[in-house]
């Protein structure tokens, strides 16, 4: 455990001699070329000593998936591996989907679940962008101007959407590695991108977890104003969201973020639940 550990940059000095990452070293292709990952192989590299514990997070990311509408065990297989005594044990073979379901839903106070979040969110980088180039020398001859304008456009669309794609993944490692989190509009483009912001944000403060306070205040001018607690996180909320920001002239100029790690999966799922129609991952499954 020590020297995986070393590898994933969780001691000084970690990474001198590693090549691949430890969650490319332990990936494995079925007959298709599909990719995946043995449960109890990954059960290790996200610090867990004990299959019990890491199948609660296994269990969590199934309701997660069956909560998005997601065939379940087309994403976890069960299977059987022979342990070190010879002895077979229980097994979940899981997609790339899958995996990154069980590092959102495991403890968020590993280190070792951060770097699978990480890990997980850069490789879908790569695979949104990686999808785009390698699809170039494969795109249909037009036969028209016509069909040719209609053709780049679409190329253009896809491209853009891949790019969009890409930026959110790269924000999503950022606020893992900070600790800090997504800030709410951020959550809500990743997660609920078909909902409208008003309708979001209506939802956070009629469900209480948000303090509403809007023209609660009263300016200089008689204009009305949002309270200074305006959107932060209520008691009921506080499991979510966390104030955090910079100090500006003496002040710290709060703002509310999801907490990182299983807070912000509860928070997506009770969402859900609630009836906000998540954004479509089959892409992701598929990646």
């Amino acid at each position: 455990m020590e020297v995986i550990r070393e590898e994933l940059g969780l001691f000084p000095g970690a990474g001198k001699n590693s090549g691949a990452s430890p969650f490319d070293q332990i990936k494995q292709h079925r007959a298709d070329g599909v990719e995946f990952w043995s449960g109890r192989d990954l059960m290790e590299l996200l610090g867990y000593d004990s299959w019990r514990r890491f199948e609660d997070a296994v269990e969590r990311a199934q309701r997660t998936a069956e909560n998005q509408g997601r065939n379940v065990t087309d994403l976890f297989a069960g299977a059987v591996k022979k342990s070190q005594w010879g002895r077979p044990a229980a097994d979940v073979l899981l997609t790339r989907y899958a995996a990154y379901l069980v590092a959102m839903n495991g403890d968020p106070r590993k280190p070792e679940v951060a770097a699978a979040q990480s890990y997980f969110a850069v490789r879908t980088r790569e695979a949104e962008t990686g999808r785009i180039s390698n699809a170039t020398p494969s795109l249909p001859v037009p036969q028209s101007m016509s069909e040719a304008l209609r053709l780049a456009a679409d190329q253009w669309e896809k491209r853009e959407l891949a790019e969009a794609r890409a930026e959110e993944a790269e924000e999503i490692v950022t606020a893992v590695n900070s600790n800090r989190g997504l800030n709410l509009r951020k959550f809500h483009k990743h997660y609920f991108p078909d909902v409208s912001e008003r309708q979001f944000f209506e939802l956070l403060y009629s469900s209480g977890l948000l303090i509403d306070q809007r023209g609660t205040r009263t300016g200089k001018n008689g204009e009305k104003k949002n309270g200074y607690e305006h959107m932060h996180p209520t008691y009921k909320g506080k499991p979510y969201f966390m104030l955090d920001g910079p100090m500006v002239a003496g002040k710290r100029r709060e703002s509310t973020y999801v907490r990182p790690g299983r807070p912000e999966v509860d928070l997506r799922d009770l969402l859900i639940r609630k009836g906000l129609p998540t954004a479509d991952f089959k892409e992701l499954e598929a990646a």
